[in-house]
């Protein structure tokens, strides 16, 4: 099965831009934007990965390489997710995550991407709590590619049977909406 990776960056970041009026994925954090780290560690897993953006985003465009970026004038989660599986509907699967995700382990990534083999639905959980990235199996691509506004997939593990994929990888549940959150996970940048 081949398998890309969807990394969800169309947000336009008001509870971070509210705080310090900055982008949050565009954050220096020790020399680089914290975008960089979230694309390091889904890049490394060796699966193909894509960002959604805004089209007028241009610092988050020059992160990736024109093949793998995905811009859409995206009014939420929902569509990102759809127009992203619309964009890359060659592959067999999809592992999608959030962009201000940036602690979610390439070993994470890879595992979600390996269930798919056995189901159409992949949810990671660390300690009870479910987090990303989340596996869909290429059976899902037309409930996908009809999601709308900012209602994202949840519904479809209502809808759908799926794997609870146990992980140790507390960068599952953690992402960065405010200042408060940066300063309080800082530490755990490498």
């Amino acid at each position: 099965m081949n398998i890309a990776i969807i990394l969800l960056a169309a947000g336009n970041s008001q509870r971070y831009k509210l705080h310090s009026g900055e982008h949050k994925l565009l954050v220096p954090i020790k020399g680089k934007p914290l975008i960089d780290y979230t694309l390091d560690s889904a890049i490394s897993s060796g699966l193909d990965t894509y960002l959604v953006t805004q089209p007028e985003e241009i610092a988050l465009h020059r992160r990736v390489a024109t093949e793998r970026l995905i811009t859409y004038a995206s009014r939420g989660i929902g569509e990102s997710i759809a127009i992203g599986v619309k964009h890359t509907q060659q592959y067999d699967g999809w592992v999608v995550a959030l962009a201000d995700m940036p602690f979610i382990r390439s070993d994470t990534y890879l595992t979600v991407a390996e269930q798919l083999h056995h189901v159409d639905c992949v949810r990671p959980c660390y300690q009870h709590q479910y987090g990303h990235p989340v596996g869909f199996a290429k059976a899902l691509y037309p409930h996908l590619t009809v999601l709308q506004g900012d209602i994202g997939a949840r519904h479809l593990f209502q809808q759908t049977p799926y794997f609870i994929l146990p992980t140790e990888d507390q960068g599952c549940i953690i992402d960065i909406d405010t200042p408060h959150s940066l300063a309080r996970y800082r530490s755990l940048f490498p």
